[in-house]
């Protein structure tokens, strides 16, 4: 796959941890496009530059994850969660 090199200047990792809001993560497990990996990595790297990151692993394709009763559940909880701060 070809991807513009446009598309290499803009810093989603950068973008995220200036916005200094909690961020919710839902993987699909099966998501054949951004795999599961590639997620943990990001949040990982979200949380080593000080990000408050919620990782859920849904069982779920690519873009599926609020089809699925899981994913569903993690961002009620996600917002349950901070709806209290």
């Amino acid at each position: 796959m070809r991807v513009d090199s446009a598309l290499n200047q803009f810093d989603y990792l950068g973008y995220v941890l200036a916005a200094r809001a909690p961020v919710l993560l839902l993987s699909g497990t099966q998501d054949k496009v951004i795999r599961p990996a590639r997620m943990r990595e990001f949040a990982q790297a979200l949380q080593a530059g000080g990000g408050l990151v919620t990782f859920a692993p849904v069982p779920a394709g690519h873009g599926g994850a609020l089809e699925s009763a899981e994913g569903r559940e993690a961002l009620a909880a996600f917002m349950q969660l901070r709806a209290g701060s």
